[in-house]
């Protein structure tokens, strides 16, 4: 039989009245008793006494919410919360301890209260022993889970386990590196053994789940893990973060994705100097509803500008940041603006009304195959769009504006990357003819933008294959969306007028590598799910590039290169110019053939200038 909520209070509440007129007319009378010099008692006293006290007790138990709370769930947080509210209750206990027994109130208030809270506690965790027993024995399986870390995150994690009684889960043992904790115990769970002993211990405990406690793990020794518990069909977990409220606190677990094994280790970011310049400005960002332009809103938001101004053509991308955005805590006003950055028009438009002081160029076609094939879109979107706002820029004074570009832009042998080159030309020529601090970046691909390498990979292995990979042979540089935006706001803060910032990106992934480690997180195999290679399509490098000649210079940041003033040669010549107005004039008019001829010669002058400026540049550090 179901007992509702009241009932069960009801009889939460009588259990401890019984409980504190029992323990306080046991520990009145064996005082007493070893107390001959009070004198003697009589019962109708002693149960007065005890019915006061007791009554006193569960009425401020009651009025400090104690019998909110399911004694089922009993735990050191709901212990220590009811001490505190034992202690407050325990304050009338003294007053009328001392009205009935003057001589010796305090020693018998302290008997009284150490005896009913023992007693109290108790009746708590026996509800909350029997509760697990019980469902224990109801459950149809129990999970052996092994802890990787044998230090406070592994403790955290014991007792968060230990926490979700319906779960069916048993902590069969510890994994640790450490071999001075090899053999012990930790909370009664043993330290079985290192790194190195994974496959004995998966045998010994039978275990099913390891959870790693600690992020600072290597990415490859996360992927040697996996793969080795892969084999024992164990399936691995990290501890994510701490999830903390003003009443709880505990581990947030979740299942390893692709960002744990080929993302680049962060690197502490300082925008200190970011946020003081924000204080009080307008910020606009362009294809804020984008992967790189929604991170950037996140990240800007957190910096306390007086107001984000976010711009996008797509109406759902534009709702959906703004939607997200409202629901953060801020005291920057987010001001949503539908327009297309190719009419000068509307871009107007928005300079006019909300007089940004920063703008972060992020909106842009970026897709490689598509591109190549609607080529006069992405010149209109990805060029004009640019020129109209630079612009603006320069007409409403703007002194800080910022390209997203990208790898492709280096020796581009697409459409995508032509255009994106040309627009790092054109901020390059603006930046130096108007001597303001217009620069880009350049990065290359980010784990998990929309239309990307990876949410495609993901699909056809959700969806039994087979993978589809161009080319065995095909490599590219990978960055996680928070760690390329971080850098893209630090870079910011640095740059120089005409500056190409480059971001750092580790070393080159094989995209069938990318296939294989994502296979692994998602549990499945080669075998069920077959890679497929289809050759490349048109546009494609077997690599990407991010530098145009090595040359590039160290800033005050490790994972920041620059080409200082970029290629303000190049981008001066009148030829240049000229060719950005044929470019534009034949894409609106849809001549395909004459644009794309345009192009290529906007961009097969690829920075010769670039060592010169480098030689003749004081302000920063050979790399």
């Amino acid at each position: 039989m179901k007992i509702n909520r009241n009932t069960l209070k009801d009889l939460r509440l009588h259990l401890d009245g019984i409980l504190l007129f029992s323990m306080t007319i046991l520990s009145a009378t064996f005082f007493l008793k070893d107390h001959p010099e009070i004198g003697s008692t009589s019962t109708i006293k002693l149960i007065i006494y005890s019915l006061l006290t007791s009554i006193s007790q569960i009425a401020i138990f009651y009025q400090l919410g104690e019998y909110k709370s399911f004694w089922r769930f009993s735990s050191y947080y709901t212990c220590s919360n009811f001490g505190k509210i034992f202690l407050a209750s325990s304050v009338p206990v003294v007053f009328l301890s001392l009205e009935f027994f003057a001589s010796g109130s305090f020693k018998l208030s302290l008997l009284n209260a150490l005896t009913s809270f023992f007693v109290l506690v108790s009746a708590r965790f026996a509800r909350r022993f029997f509760y697990d027993a019980n469902l224990k024995k109801r459950s149809s399986f129990t999970e052996n889970v092994l802890i990787y870390g044998a230090g406070r995150g592994g403790w955290d994690l014991v007792k968060y386990f230990k926490s979700k009684t319906n779960s069916g889960i048993s902590i069969v043992g510890f994994i640790d590196d450490d071999k001075t904790k090899h053999g012990n115990v930790v909370g009664g769970i043993r330290v079985y053994g290192g790194f190195n002993d994974l496959e004995t211990i998966i045998e010994k405990t039978m275990a099913k789940r390891i959870v790693i406690s600690t992020r600072s793990i290597p990415s490859e020794k996360l992927k040697n893990t996996l793969e080795r518990s892969f084999v024992h069909k164990v399936k691995v977990q990290l501890k994510e973060s701490e999830f903390k409220s003003k009443e709880h606190s505990f581990p947030l677990v979740r299942d390893l994705n692709l960002n744990d094994l080929v993302g680049k280790a962060n690197k502490p970011v300082d925008l200190q100097n970011l946020r003081e310049d924000l204080e009080g400005k307008t910020v606009l960002v362009t294809g804020a509803g984008g992967s790189i332009g929604s991170e950037l809103c996140r990240q800007l938001l957190s910096l306390n500008p007086k107001e984000l101004v976010i711009l996008d053509h797509s109406e759902f991308n534009l709702f959906s940041i703004y939607m997200e955005l409202n629901k953060l805590e801020s005291k920057t006003k987010v001001t949503p603006v539908m327009k297309d950055i190719a009419k000068m028009e509307q871009v107007e438009e928005v300079f006019k009304l909300h007089n940004p002081e920063f703008v972060y160029h992020a909106a842009a076609y970026k897709h490689v195959h598509l591109v190549e094939l609607n080529p006069n879109s992405a010149i209109i979107n990805n060029v004009k769009g640019t020129k109209n706002l630079l612009e603006c820029a320069e007409k409403y004074d703007i002194n800080r504006f910022l390209l997203i570009s990208t790898d492709k832009a280096v020796n581009p042998c697409n459409v995508m990357g032509r255009t994106k080159r040309v627009c790092e030309l054109m901020t390059t020529s603006a930046a130096i003819r108007l001597d303001k601090r217009f620069s880009s970046v350049r990065f290359g691909n980010v784990l998990g933008s929309s239309g990307s390498l990876v949410p495609i990979l993901y699909e056809q292995i959700k969806n039994g294959g087979p993978i589809t990979i161009t080319d065995k042979r095909m490599k590219r540089y990978f960055m996680t969306i928070p760690e390329a935006v971080k850098l893209v706001l630090r870079a910011s803060c640095s740059s120089k007028p005409g500056d190409i910032n480059i971001l750092k990106m580790g070393d080159m992934i094989p995209i069938v590598d990318v296939a294989k480690n994502l296979l692994l997180t998602m549990g499945k195999t080669e075998e069920e799910v077959p890679i497929v290679y289809t050759g490349a399509k048109p546009g494609e490098k077997l690599y990407e590039e991010l530098y145009l000649n090595g040359n590039e210079l160290r800033t005050d940041h490790e994972d920041i290169l620059t080409l200082p003033k970029g290629d303000s040669a190049v981008a001066f010549s009148e030829e240049f110019k000229k060719n950005i107005n044929q470019l534009i004039f034949f894409a609106d008019n849809n001549s395909d053939q004459k644009a794309s001829e345009v192009l290529c010669d906007l961009t097969d002058v690829v920075g010769s200038n670039e060592s010169k400026e480098l030689e003749n540049d004081k302000d920063h550090k050979v790399a």
